[in-house]
């Protein structure tokens, strides 16, 4: 329930946000390319390293150093986008993560595999997520795979997700969870 509450209160808050200070709704296509220029391909020194320290905080993102890990694996300055959140600076992600561990009850990252392209790492993964909305218990299981970039000392400056988010999220909250399925089926 309280997973439902906080992912309610933050598309609700980034609604009101986006009414009040914008022109336009963020484009985070345009964002993503954009940071693509900012943020330059660095190899990481160790490329099975920045891997596990990436999956290390997903993983455990219930636990309560989920913040310090956040903090020993991103930049100050990144661009972090997960499909349902967007960040710029590690502040701002840090909290997002532990706010997102805090309302589900599970989050169990699988590493699939992982490649490395010049300076870019992708890394497929499957998620298995247990929260609980209006008191009945979801276990959510999804695929996706993460677009990395590292900085010179090797910490995360780019990180654009892509999954399916209503798979693994919307299609499971009530209401919108029957539009989803519904519009899926037409589809």
């Amino acid at each position: 329930m309280k997973f439902f509450w906080l992912m309610l209160t933050l598309g609700v808050f980034a609604t009101l946000a986006g009414c009040a200070g914008r022109e336009k709704a963020p484009d985070f296509a345009q964002d993503y390319i954009a940071a693509l220029q900012q943020f330059p391909a660095v190899p990481p020194a160790d490329p099975e390293a920045a891997v596990a320290r990436f999956v290390s905080v997903f993983t455990h993102l219930t636990d309560d150093d989920v913040g310090e890990r956040a903090r020993r694996a991103y930049a100050e300055t990144l661009f972090f986008n997960d499909t349902l959140h967007s960040a710029t600076d590690r502040d701002t992600l840090v909290a997002y993560l532990e706010a997102t561990g805090n309302a589900v009850d599970s989050i169990e990252v699988d590493l699939l595999s992982w490649t490395l392209d010049g300076g870019d790492l992708y890394v497929r993964w499957g998620m298995r997520t247990r929260f609980t909305v209006t008191r009945r218990a979801i276990d959510s299981y999804t695929v996706g795979m993460t677009h990395l970039r590292f900085n010179e000392a090797g910490d995360i400056v780019l990180h654009q997700d892509f999954w399916d988010s209503t798979q693994g999220f919307y299609q499971h909250l009530p209401i919108v969870g029957g539009m989803v399925r519904w519009i899926r089926g037409r589809l």
